[in-house]
């Protein structure tokens, strides 16, 4: 449910005076609205400039990921006392991330305000979480308050901006999961793809590395085209004979076909494809490059670091691109086949009338999974008949199977998004 004004996600900063500082954002692809509170363990100077850091980098991504171009008014101007004081603290079906800022040198024990956790004070049903943020290499026993301590650390190198990934998929603002599917040539980039295998893997990435380490007996077109709709998101590593690749080549087109998440590396002896755009290209030099005990070019330590936070930026925001061209597909076959208007819920569930009956679609940029169904079935309304879509075709009959049993259970209706138009008549019609 929407805050005040339609707002959906609110971003709240602690300031040198103590207040904070709020800003608002509607036409998000969150199923629950939240309330983002930016907070600092002493208030040091330091601390306060890494926190209107983050706050800079956590709107900017925001204001890109939104689907409206005039965000609504604050209920608070934009200021308020403590987060508590906020329409949003006090209720149930509102989330709290706290962003807990904490920095050394300060020589203070560091604390958690009296307001937090919401349930310490409130129901038990409270949607509480927290993200510490510190300095590489430093010790979360001594610079965070023993509630949170033991809490998994974003540990930050170089810039608190690397932070905001963590931030919106604990929002929900994008997922959580997060996957990627690397093509490259194995004669030339095998270790390359490896060593960046380790790296995303270590902050939580689910990769799909190649089509050489699938079980005997798998057909290798039909477990690729599945991947590459479960990952929505390929790197492709761009090496001197890359564009020979028929496999690279259609894996590419499949992503652009289909809308994915889509970024090449280029070595500096590589092949650039024409068919990825050079704003989605991370280029490596020479100096960032050795060798592996194979004779393959493998890339530093820091330029590995690099690579893994330009797509850890930009998964997030190519999976919300994704889902909103999927969803505006799907409103656009309703209203082409005659809806009278279709409602786009705070959840993203597109609402219409036909035929007599009311519907609730959800559409989803991955193969629908059960975490789908469950919150078609929180969005949706009593009385309305309940629709989930997304890329199923290409998945094996066993995951097909087992969807469909799902959708029988649930009484959620499924279908691929190949049919939209298909599906949208029956709507139109009432015959879905």
């Amino acid at each position: 449910m929407a805050l005040q004004n339609g707002l959906e996600v609110l971003v709240q900063t602690e300031q040198p005076n103590g207040e904070f500082s709020c800003q608002g954002f509607a036409g998000l692809p969150a199923p629950e609205s939240i309330q983002i509170i930016i907070l600092t363990a002493h208030r040091s100077p330091d601390e306060l400039q890494q926190a209107d850091n983050l706050r800079v980098a956590v709107c900017q991504s925001l204001a890109q990921l939104t689907t409206i171009t005039s965000q609504p008014q604050m209920p608070c101007s934009g200021s308020i006392f403590a987060p508590l004081d906020c329409h949003a603290f006090s209720r149930t079906d509102v989330g709290v991330l706290l962003a807990y800022l904490s920095m050394p040198g300060v020589g203070v024990a560091p604390t958690l305000p009296h307001w937090y956790p919401r349930s310490a004070a409130g129901p038990a049903q409270f949607r509480d979480q927290v993200i510490p943020i510190l300095p590489m290499r430093s010790d979360p026993s001594v610079l965070l308050p023993g509630p949170i301590a033991a809490y998994h650390t974003k540990f930050i190198a170089t810039d608190v901006a690397e932070v905001v990934p963590d931030i919106l998929a604990a929002a929900g603002v994008t997922s959580d999961e997060f996957r990627i599917f690397i093509s490259y040539r194995w004669q030339e980039a095998s270790a390359l793809a490896d060593q960046l295998f380790d790296a995303l893997a270590r902050v939580n990435f689910d990769i799909f590395l190649d089509r050489f380490r699938q079980a005997p007996g798998v057909d290798f077109a039909l477990r690729i085209n599945e991947a590459l709709a479960d990952m929505a998101f390929v790197l492709v590593l761009e090496t001197a004979s890359i564009a020979q690749s028929p496999w690279v080549g259609m894996e590419v087109a499949y992503a652009r076909n289909n809308h994915l998440g889509l970024l090449a590396l280029h070595l500096p002896s590589g092949t650039a494809l024409t068919q990825i755009d050079s704003d989605h290209r991370i280029d490596l030099n020479r100096s960032e490059l050795t060798r592996a005990p194979s004779g393959q070019e493998i890339a530093t330590g820091t330029a590995i670091a690099r690579v893994v936070e330009r797509v850890r930026a930009e998964h997030g925001r190519a999976l919300a691109e994704r889902q909103r061209y999927i969803r505006g597909n799907m409103r656009d076959a309703l209203l082409f086949a005659g809806a009278g208007s279709v409602v786009e819920g705070p959840s993203g569930v597109l609402h219409v009338a036909g035929g007599g009956l009311d519907y609730g679609i959800c559409v989803t940029a991955r193969p629908p999974a059960l975490g789908d169904f469950q919150n078609c079935d929180r969005a949706t309304s009593p009385g309305e008949t309940r629709v989930v879509g997304g890329p199923t075709a290409q998945l094996r009959r066993l995951r097909q199977s087992r969807m469909e049993w799902l959708s029988e259970r649930t009484d959620i209706r499924l279908f691929d998004e190949a049919d939209m138009v298909d599906i949208a008549q029956d709507v139109v019609g009432g015959a879905l």
